[in-house]
């Protein structure tokens, strides 16, 4: 595969956690070239190099002055939100894009509390666990071993009613309930 050359313009943004993004680019010399022409000379040397994050959510932007030779930087973020980062110089209010990445999705910060508790049994599976736990079964083969289907759909209802007795939700022994961070 034909690696691009060293001058081509290209920005990337990526998840790194629900807090914060990592952005990274590489600013040719026709991109620098394009803004020089774009905004003058003089104009250009005086201008400061930026990273442009926008929360497409709110619409809010914030500028990270930044070096355009440094190729990446982290930027650290509000959670459940899109974000949109760009390169560029900012001259006065105005700023002026080089490059722009795709916008990123942050997740939200808590685990989800979506879960579903209705898991589909393998016939294989479902074999196994009676031959394991049935004394009957326990020295035969999974070959010799059938069930009809009335019975094998009775197990599993047995099954899902105990579990729904059991607890309102999974729960993990020695782990509290995540509340997000503090």
């Amino acid at each position: 595969m034909d690696e691009a050359p060293q001058s081509a313009n290209r920005m990337t943004a990526m998840l790194r956690d629900p807090s914060t993004i990592f952005v990274y680019w590489n600013l040719g010399g026709e991109a620098r070239d394009f803004l020089r022409k774009k905004v003058g000379e003089e104009a250009y040397r005086a201008a400061l190099w930026m990273l442009r994050l926008t929360n497409l959510d709110t619409g809010r932007a914030q500028d990270v002055g930044v070096d355009p030779d440094a190729g990446n930087w982290y930027l650290k973020v509000d959670p459940d939100a899109m974000y949109e980062t760009e390169i560029g110089l900012k001259s006065g209010s105005q700023f002026f894009r080089a490059l722009s990445a795709a916008p990123v999705r942050v997740p939200p910060e808590s685990y989800s509390a979506v879960y579903d508790r209705d898991w589909m049994v393998l016939e294989e599976d479902y074999k196994r666990l009676m031959q394991l736990g049935w004394d009957g079964f326990a020295g035969s083969s999974l070959a010799s071993f059938a069930l009809d289907r009335e019975e094998q759909e009775a197990w599993v209802t047995a099954v899902r009613e105990t579990e729904s007795e059991d607890s309102e939700k999974p729960t993990s022994p020695g782990v509290p309930d995540y509340q997000g961070r503090k």
